[in-house]
């Protein structure tokens, strides 16, 4: 995973033109708003075929809805401050430690992980919810721990490693809602 995170790193183009950047957004967004989220309600319904879904349809997709929120306010944030995208081929010019990234830092994916679990919590079992929740938390967190981390330490040296020890990886602490919320950074 190291090697990955190296090649990224070395392999790290500078800025791209904005359409550049639009291809890989709209592909990013077809991949994990359409694709990912089709196979999870796949692999769930394949693990619990008789399961009954755990939440009402309006709870469910209000956790949707929340989710992709904040996971396209990343993307928006990725493109605009950052210069780049959150595809690790044209990643972003500048650490980001502002704006969604005071809450933790992967945003992107606790935003997907909540839009997951409502779409997985409305139309899957609690067996199927869980087999396809943790199939997906298990390659996020393998990745993100495994070769982003590395890859923006490499990129971005001791400021990534200062802002990794005061934000937590995925889910949000009171200290780091309230640096949120004050727009601020410690």
């Amino acid at each position: 995973m190291t090697r990955l995170a190296s090649f990224l790193a070395r392999n790290a183009p500078g800025e791209r033109p904005p359409a550049a950047r639009a291809v890989a957004v709209l592909l990013g967004l077809a991949l994990f708003g359409a694709v990912v989220p089709a196979l999870l309600v796949l692999l769930a319904r394949r693990a619990d075929p008789r399961g009954t879904p755990l939440l009402p349809p309006p709870v469910g997709w209000a956790l949707v809805v929340l989710g992709a929120a904040l996971a396209l306010w990343t993307v928006a944030v990725q493109v605009t401050w950052g210069r780049g995208t959150p595809v690790p081929l044209l990643p972003t010019q500048a650490l980001l430690t502002s704006g969604p990234y005071r809450l933790c830092r992967n945003p992107m994916v606790l935003g997907a992980l909540t839009a997951y679990l409502g779409l997985l919590l409305t139309t899957a079992g609690l067996l199927g919810a869980s087999v396809a929740g943790l199939a997906i938390l298990a390659v996020a967190q393998g990745y993100h721990r495994g070769v982003e981390e590395h890859e923006l330490a490499l990129r971005f040296g001791d400021a990534y490693l200062a802002y990794r020890a005061r934000t937590p990886f995925l889910l949000p602490t009171w200290t780091s809602l309230r640096r949120c919320l004050a727009r601020r950074d410690d």
